[in-house]
């Protein structure tokens, strides 16, 4: 294990500093036999059904935890990441290229920096979220797919139409690098290409996202971006309020729990957001889909 670890890291270009914390880590959990057996018990539970609920797993992991002494989100993260040799393993037996397995796994090292930045710990936040790369999630260029359910009531499109609980592919926007309209195309194409077996010969794929990207009144208070860019690229069929903009981090850091008056104005986008919730301004989240032929989306 300690060979892939290794290897993991160095793909992944961990910080060195991070690096250290998971050797140490791992060196604590294999010199003690208690944990060690609590550890591979756990891990074990998840290898053989990645898709059981997760938080019950992440639970003993913190336990675990609390009894050497560290922090959990540093569990959790070295948890995902001896689990993830196992995902290889499944990636080359369904025939699916190793590159995507990496272009996957780099959310481990999206996660770990945003841990860094936000908390100062090498570990994940997110220990909920990684699951799902062991069931269906995937990374494919700049954005991460995943099959699901539409969530609209119907949505029609230049001659084509999914009404509610048809499938679709759910879009995620991980951290890390630009969110370029090229970028994003060429994601498209190559999800596009990817889950074709799941649709009739010949049809658009339908793409839908669900984010505090989607804001259908972002318009009026950023200036040109891409993350606008992005937005457009959508019909946005649903939206609500996040009163308390859950969000907040992504655009600030570390000080994603400061008022207004204390917000970080260091880019244009965090400006534009810190007047918009100096001046009472709020946040929605919204639902957005659109049909894509493999090249273009369908206007």
């Amino acid at each position: 294990m300690g060979d892939y670890m290794e290897e993991l890291m160095e793909k992944l270009q961990y910080p060195e500093e991070s690096r250290d914390v998971f050797r140490k880590t791992r060196e604590m959990i294999e010199g003690t036999e208690e944990w060690n057996a609590e550890f591979e018990t756990v891990k074990t539970i998840f290898r053989r059904c990645p898709s059981i609920s997760i938080v019950p797993l992440l639970n003993r992991m913190e336990r675990l935890a609390g009894r050497m002494g560290v922090h959990p989100y540093t569990l959790h993260l070295l948890f995902y990441m001896q689990g993830s040799e196992e995902l290889r393993r499944r990636y080359q037996e369904n025939g699916v290229e190793e590159v995507w397995f990496w272009e996957s796994m780099k959310d481990l090292k999206i996660k770990l920096m945003e841990c860094l930045e936000v908390y100062g710990v090498s570990g994940t936040r997110a220990g909920h979220w990684h699951n799902g790369f062991f069931v269906d999630r995937i990374a494919l260029g700049r954005l991460q797919y995943e099959p699901r359910a539409f969530e609209g009531e119907c949505y029609k499109k230049a001659g084509y139409a999914v009404k509610r609980g048809d499938m679709v592919i759910n879009i995620h926007i991980p951290s890390g690098e630009p969110l370029t309209q090229e970028s994003c195309l060429e994601s498209y194409r190559l999800a596009h290409r990817f889950f074709a077996p799941l649709f009739e010969k010949g049809a658009p794929t339908a793409f839908v996202c669900d984010s505090w990207l989607l804001d259908p009144e972002s318009d009026t208070f950023l200036p040109p971006c891409n993350i606008l860019r992005f937005k457009h690229n959508f019909d946005i069929i649903e939206s609500r309020v996040d009163e308390k903009f859950h969000d907040k981090w992504r655009v600030f850091g570390r000080n994603y729990d400061k008022d207004a008056d204390h917000l970080p104005r260091k880019t244009s986008i965090q400006r534009a957001y810190a007047d918009h919730l100096k001046q009472g301004g709020k946040v929605r989240t919204g639902y957005g889909i659109f049909f894509f032929d493999g090249e273009k989306i369908l206007k």
